[in-house]
């Protein structure tokens, strides 16, 4: 059964099973249909709520998109009815906790004082309805104002009322938990917090009930600049004239004594005490354990000195991370603990290794007149100082290897655990460090750490909004530290508040902040960026532009305007930093508080015509490279050429299964940056784009990609004006419908595809047209149909001499024949098709040719003939990575091989088509593992000598 909850995270439920309900604008949509469901809700009033206050033009239609983005995530779980005065979501009131909830309460209601036991069963229940804030994962200003806060008010409302009933029956103790837990929600509700007096009252904690009254007291002057209101005065009254509370007593403080340390474990050894400067070991140190087993592993291999480095970018942890392993280790090390802070980031001028050396000669016992001031008198007296000794040196915080180089001591029994937002390779090439890169936490992780810094009640309470606290402050532990004080400076709020607050990025990096801490993220990763060199910086900034998730050395040095040799070394600089990642080979991404950070530098240091060049000539580069990389694949009908105001310096030149991987390895940043293109009004480029991704998305079936970008194509030409390209756009989302089984929209599309064809005088697009709502039909089960416009558009392109087109109209129709089982029909049309194809270069289409000819003529009994066709099409689906192409020749061949040459040839074949079926989720997957498990079986029940 499908279940929908509104009363504290929006979630859909498949009996235990919590459905995704996708993105923000997808959970707004959906949220607005339930908290009205049963009755339409305008679009108008959709848009109101996803944008707030200043909807796009483009509003209405992105509304209508992000409908059909919600139906297509929760498929059948879902069911929205489009009406004339908007949409509708009618499930159940079984199925809907808030309907259930209403009901329950009115219930309650009804039975008065006549039955209160009953009446507080029902109570009960309603409120056990209620998770805690409301809708907290839906962002939307409007909604939270207009709908949540009444709604908010019905639930405190229907948890009083069932208090109520709880202290006047008398289960005073089992009130005073959830009283408190109401309390903390909703502090300044004076009603809830005199219940709490009472039940905490007549329960004999009078102490508790007067120490509620003095918070309340408290609470309502700071916050409200008022005293309590008539009945808590007279009820604090009551509780004082009854009894006087007995004094608390609070247990003095024990201070145990620390013995004295010798030096080395040994009396007499030395005079001196041993140094233990390590820093307090962070509180409530949570995870890392795989990179506390690494960091191990590298100080057990050491050969030497040991000398672990532990590098990452500002806020993940490196010196929380060391100082927990300096104190496990510690022991190791009986001669000592020396720490220093290099203050190689900080506001501060970092440390010269001199001042560093006289620090460490002074806590290991020489006298002040011995101690040198020359640089390299220091190192060696260090040097000296330490020889025989089992140190452990932290030296936190480095700028660079230079920086630390002077400070490591020649002693191999010492251990030196440095940590760095730089990459200190120097160290690692000259001295033989090892070294440690540190990543974000990962969500488990986040969350565990959160739990011990806020309580378990705190998330366990409402673990979506853990989730999403984890994911906003991305896995920082320095930034999930200071999420934790701003919850603990108002114990009461709720998490989903704070991610409320969060979610907004103009305010995240500045609600990240704690009074009076200079280590607020901005001024954490001030400390990183100021460094920069100027172009390094400017690099730094304008990749904040970038929607995508990551971007290679091309697509930098497009968006910075620069040289891609130049751009190469500001990407590794910013590495080094660790303000950038790379993530494999070339490939570099930004860590989402980095990007807020950076991009808000970029608003305030480049001008708004700068940014906006930047983001032109990374738009320009993606459209340049994907029209590369795409039109190998189109090559017997190539798209007309694209217009590109800012060409690549070095303009990409692919072959058909380079451009493919490309386009692989690309698809979510041209998906993001064509998205923003539509966002930014740049509406030829977003058409453009959209068409150049097309055969990527047929070939490789990204069926959501299809629709939706060719919904945004489609939004971008009409606003253009530009009929021809809304042709194209037309005809190709009406292909992506069909492909999905929206035969409806895919027919009404189409048809308006040919029509507008038609008006343009334009017999390709009308005949690609036809073909396209031929195959509709053909997937409607109306073959009949199919034939007669496949026939009309292969005449229309023979008239006008389009060989690719009548090739493809007449492959197709071959299919429709074998599916009627008219084999010979279809191998002779499919003949010609080939014929026509001719010298084209291989495509997805001709290749389909080849296969539809194969499989009539293994129909026939012609598996000769077959097997050349099968094998010419497996070759070109291989060659030119059409990985549908491909299974499709295999499967074929398998069983072409079966009929042929047995079972030990064909089950290879046969295995990897399910492979790439399954892999690319079609039907054909099935088909083929029964075929498989025949086959198999077959050969289990066969003599050993497999006689037949």
């Amino acid at each position: 059964m499908i279940s929908y909850r509104v009363l504290g995270s929006l979630e859909v439920a498949r009996g235990d099973r919590i459905l995704p309900i996708g993105s923000p604008r997808q959970r707004t949509v959906l949220a607005c249909l339930l908290l009205r469901a049963g009755r339409p809700v305008p679009v108008e009033r959709l848009v109101d709520l996803l944008w707030d206050e200043a909807p796009p033009d483009t509003a209405r239609a992105a509304t209508h998109v992000h409908v059909g983005r919600l139906r297509r995530t929760l498929g059948d779980a879902v069911r929205i009815e489009t009406r004339p005065d908007g949409y509708v979501l009618d499930p159940p009131k079984e199925a809907v906790d808030l309907l259930m909830f209403d009901d329950l309460v009115a219930q309650a209601g009804a039975l008065g004082d006549t039955e209160p036991d009953t009446a507080l069963a029902l109570l009960r229940e309603a409120v056990g309805l209620w998770r805690g804030p409301i809708l907290p994962d839906v962002p939307s200003a409007t909604r939270h104002r207009e709908e949540i806060a009444p709604l908010t008010e019905r639930c405190v409302e229907a948890a009083v009322q069932c208090y109520d009933l709880e202290v006047a029956l008398g289960n005073h103790r089992g009130a005073v938990s959830g009283l408190t837990a109401l309390v903390a929600a909703h502090p300044l509700r004076e009603r809830a917090r005199a219940q709490l007096m009472l039940a905490l009252y007549r329960s004999g904690r009078r102490a508790e009930a007067l120490e509620v009254y003095r918070d309340t007291a408290v609470l309502l002057r700071r916050e409200l600049g008022l005293d309590p209101g008539e009945e808590l005065r007279e009820l604090h009254a009551a509780v004082l004239a009854d009894a006087v509370p007995a004094p608390s007593l609070l247990a003095a403080s024990r201070v145990t004594p620390v013995a004295p340390r010798t030096q080395g474990g040994m009396a007499g050894a030395d005079p001196w005490p041993a140094p233990t400067q390590l820093p307090y070991d962070v509180a409530a140190f949570t995870g890392r354990q795989e990179q506390l087993g690494r960091l191990r592993e590298l100080i057990a291999s050491r050969d030497g000195t040991a000398i672990v480095a532990v590098a990452g970018m500002a806020g993940v942890g490196k010196s929380a991370l060391v100082v927990h392993l300096a104190h496990r280790l510690k022991q190791d090390f009986p001669d000592g603990q020396l720490f220093v802070n290099l203050r190689g980031f900080e506001e501060a001028d970092p440390l010269q290794p001199c001042e560093v050396l006289q620090r460490f000669l002074r806590a290991l016992g020489a006298p002040g007149e011995h101690i040198p001031t020359e640089a390299d008198e220091l190192a060696a007296a260090f040097r000296s100082r330490v020889a025989g000794k089992r140190l452990l040196i932290v030296l936190d915080n480095a700028r660079s290897s230079e920086q630390v180089r002077p400070l490591l001591p020649g002693e191999p029994a010492c251990l030196v655990l440095i940590t760095s937002r730089r990459r200190l390779d120097g160290l690692v090439a000259r001295e033989g460090a090892r070294q440690l890169l540190l990543d974000a936490m990962p969500p488990g992780e986040g969350a565990r750490l959160l739990e011990r810094l806020v309580g378990r009640e705190h998330t366990t309470a409402d673990p979506r909004a853990t989730r999403a606290l984890v994911e906003l402050c991305g896995g920082l532990p320095l930034v999930l530290r200071i999420a934790a004080a701003r919850l603990q400076q108002h114990p009461g709020r709720p998490l989903g508040d704070l991610v409320e607050e969060l979610s907004d990025e103009e305010q995240r990096l500045g609600a990240l902040a704690v009074e009076g801490d200079d280590s607020a993220v901005r001024a954490t990763l001030n400390l990183s960026y100021r460094p920069l060199p100027g172009r390094i910086a400017r690099l730094l900034r304008l990749l904040s532009l970038h929607p995508g998730t990551d971007c290679t050395v091309a697509a930098a040095a497009a968006i910075a305007g620069t040289d891609p040799a130049e751009t190469r070394t500001g990407l590794r600089r910013l590495t080094d930093a660790h303000l950038l990642q790379e993530i494999c080979y070339g490939r570099y991404a930004m860590h989402d508080l980095v990007r807020l950070y950076a991009r808000q530098l970029a608003d305030t240091t480049d001008s708004t015509s700068e940014r906006g060049a930047a983001i032109d000539r990374m738009i320009d580069y993606y459209l340049a490279t994907a029209d590369a990389a795409s039109r190998p694949l189109e090559a017997d009908t190539p798209p007309p050429p694209r217009r590109i105001r800012h060409p690549p310096a070095q303009r990409p030149h692919f072959s058909g299964y380079e451009g493919l991987t490309w386009l692989d390895a690309e698809r979510a940043n041209c998906r993001a940056v064509a998205e923003l293109a539509f966002r930014l009004g740049r509406d030829e480029r977003t058409w453009q784009l959209v068409d150049a991704l097309w055969i990527h998305q047929l070939m490789r079936m990204h069926r959501q990609d299809w629709i939706e970008l060719h919904t945004l194509g489609l939004a971008a030409a009409r606003q253009l004006g530009d009929a021809g390209a809304e042709q194209r756009m037309l005809r190709r989302l009406a292909r992506g419908h069909a492909r999905c089984g929206r035969f409806d929209e895919a027919t009404e599309l189409g048809e308006k595809a040919i029509a507008l064809a038609r008006r343009l005088d334009a017999p390709r697009s009308q005949a690609c047209a036809m073909i396209n709502l031929a195959a509709t039909y053909e997937e409607m089960g109306a073959e009949a149909a199919a034939i007669e416009l496949y026939a009309s558009a292969a005449s229309l392109a023979h008239a006008h001499r389009l060989r690719a087109e009548e090739a493809l109209a007449r492959a197709n129709t071959a299919g429709v024949l074998l599916k009627l089982e008219r084999p010979k029909d279809a191998a002779t049309v499919c003949e010609r098709a080939i014929e026509l194809f001719g010298d084209l270069p291989a495509t997805h289409h001709r290749v389909t040719a080849l296969i539809w000819a194969a499989e009539a003529h293994l129909q026939l009994g012609e598996t000769g003939v077959a097997l050349d066709r099968f094998r010419q099409a497996l070759a070109d689906g291989t060659r030119t990575g059409d990985r549908e192409a491909e299974a499709e020749a295999r499967y074929g061949l398998g069983k072409a091989l079966l009929a042929t040459a047995g079972s030990a040839q064909a089950l290879p074949q046969l295995r990897e088509a399910r492979s790439i079926f399954a892999e690319l989720a079609f039907p054909q997957a099935r088909s083929v593992g029964d075929l498989i498990e025949q086959i198999e079986g077959a050969s289990h029940e066969a003599p050993a000598d497999g006689a037949r």
